[in-house]
């Protein structure tokens, strides 16, 4: 629940979605009605700073002694055209290759 609250305060705009996908996964969609890719990477890169922040404390984890993320993202921007799955499997490796390389870490596939 308090990494929920800490996603959710990164929410800027109601066109934002921020839910819980699985156990310990969520799925963030962040709109950027300008199409400001640059300011849309920043808002990305607060993830795991963001919930890191929050000193949730881990005492098992091995990574840090506080509640950590490993996050993959993509991008989708005006013009381009993609299937929903397609996006969601784009993430998903790049969530994937965040855990491999130690976790506590953005990976996005900006393509």
């Amino acid at each position: 629940m308090e990494v929920s609250k800490g996603l959710q305060s990164l929410q800027e705009s109601e066109d934002d979605i921020i839910v819980r996908f699985g156990g310990e996964e969520f799925l963030l969609v962040f709109y950027q009605a300008n199409g400001n890719n640059k300011a849309l990477k920043q808002r990305i890169e607060q993830v795991c700073p963001a919930i890191e922040s929050l000193n949730i404390s881990h005492p098992a984890s091995g990574i840090s002694k506080y509640v950590t993320v490993s996050a993959g993202a993509c991008l989708y921007g005006k013009g381009k055209r993609a299937e929903r799955g397609e996006l969601m499997l784009q993430a998903d490796t790049a969530l994937y290759e965040a855990k491999s390389s130690g976790r506590n870490q953005l990976v996005l596939d900006a393509e």
